[in-house]
């Protein structure tokens, strides 16, 4: 019989009820015609259609785990009270300097005696960290927590945009997802190594980042006036980093897993279209193997990768034993890569 391995058991996402299209973000510079025009243009070259965003108010990053978890809780077959560790990736929490993963615990009613803790800052990296740090804990057998954990990913960025520059508010939605992870016992002859590559460049932090509300410059009236606590990003700079690093990523992590790209399915971070095709193209996958949400869901940063895992997943483009291949970069600069056999999916 096969040793038992840590995999993915179950998958859910939430995507809030307001749909968002580009005539809508057109709509914020009511009176810059420069602006429409390249909200129109950004739609197009990023290849986004609609987003989704909260309606302020009516749900917070909590909600929105709460959504997926339960239903990443039914294809796994257990309870919610099972769940024994919840790793919380998000860099919108609910209120600031209070763990997004306890407001989960509460809102869901789970033990008040499980272990809780965000992923914060990681941004569109974060649910990647989240799911590498539940693999390494319930593998533990020493000081690690027994299965099963959940790895979520949420973010809420609508309120961080819409008054940021027309390229910037055009490619953010809200979204999330959650992924139960346990130990399993795979089908004889089944996939089972799991591959990591994982790296950061805090040199170009300044690239993409929010500039005020940090240690480095506090809030004030000024940072306030200025605008400054908004997302800013050196868009042609990003783009270049992006594509050399997810590539340098997913290489080492194939690597690691023993596989090629004729192995795996791509599910790329959802920032920007022609970024997915540059990454897909040198890494060698056919457009029937990457998994593509952009259109209708544009960026949802920490979200992302778990939001287009959940959809492949429901349309069985990812079936039991397939191996995906899961790959993001973010602010921080932080980047990294995870190889991930689905042998732990329930059976057909």
């Amino acid at each position: 019989m096969s040793a038992e391995i840590p995999a993915v058991t179950g998958i859910g996402a939430a995507l809030p009820d307001r749909v968002i299209g580009t005539s809508d973000i057109q709509a914020l510079y009511p009176d810059d015609i420069r602006a429409q025009r390249m909200v129109g243009i950004v739609s197009k070259m990023v290849g986004i259609d609609t987003r989704r965003w909260v309606t302020p108010g009516e749900q917070a990053t909590s909600d929105l785990g709460a959504e997926a978890l339960r239903k990443a809780v039914e294809m796994a077959r257990i309870n919610l009270s099972d769940i024994t560790s919840i790793a919380f990736a998000t860099s919108s929490p609910d209120y600031h300097a209070v763990p997004a993963s306890a407001m989960l615990q509460n809102e869901l009613g789970l033990s008040d005696k499980i272990r809780c803790r965000d992923v914060g800052g990681n941004a569109c990296m974060g649910l990647l960290h989240a799911i590498r740090d539940v693999i390494v804990d319930i593998s533990n057998n020493t000081y690690g927590t027994k299965g099963p954990q959940a790895a979520v990913g949420v973010e809420i960025l609508s309120n961080l945009v819409q008054t940021a520059e027309p390229d910037i508010a055009t490619i953010f939605g809200d979204g999330g997802t959650a992924l139960i992870i346990d130990m399993v016992t795979p089908d004889p002859g089944a996939p089972t190594k799991i591959g990591f590559a994982f790296g950061a460049d805090g040199s170009l932090a300044e690239s993409l980042y929010i500039p005020a509300g940090g240690s480095k410059k506090a809030t004030s009236a000024q940072t306030i006036a200025d605008n400054m606590h908004v997302v800013r990003m050196d868009g042609p700079k990003i783009k270049q980093e992006a594509v050399r690093r997810m590539v340098e990523m997913s290489l080492a992590a194939m690597d690691e897993a023993g596989i090629t790209s004729k192995d795996a399915i791509l599910i790329p971070h959802q920032a920007n279209a022609a970024i997915m095709r540059e990454v897909a193209k040198q890494l060698e996958f056919p457009d029937n193997q990457v998994i593509s949400t952009i259109d209708h869901t544009g960026n949802t940063s920490a979200a992302s990768t778990g939001i287009a895992l959940a959809e492949a997943v429901g349309m069985g483009r990812v079936k039991r034993n397939d191996r995906v291949l899961m790959v993001a970069f973010g602010a921080g600069l932080n980047y990294g890569a995870i190889v991930l056999p689905m042998v732990g999916l329930p059976r057909e």
